[in-house]
């Protein structure tokens, strides 16, 4: 008896929706990623900007701790990280 040929194995093959989650899961990682490097970065140049000093440590440790959630602290508390602080001339 003579059998038909088998398919090609579709055991490596992933199927279509797997593809695009896995992408998915990639390009929202890549965002996350960059996201906290910037919060990062931004915490450290507010160093030298308005706010008091507790304002900026916490933010510092946000930025590191939790990375891209650093921007809601950035975006509700209004003083934190304004225009450089300027020494009076009198």
């Amino acid at each position: 008896m003579n059998t038909p040929p088998m398919p090609q194995s579709q055991e490596n093959q992933k199927p279509n929706g797997a593809i695009w989650m896995t992408g998915l899961i990639v390009l929202l990682t890549f965002i996350w990623v960059v996201a906290g490097i910037a919060a990062f970065i931004m915490s450290i140049i507010c160093f030298g900007r308005s706010g008091t000093a507790m304002q900026q440590l916490i933010g510092l440790l946000l930025a590191f701790l939790f990375g891209p959630f650093y921007w809601i602290y950035y975006g509700v508390v209004k003083d934190y990280c304004g225009p450089t602080k300027s020494k009076s001339r009198k």
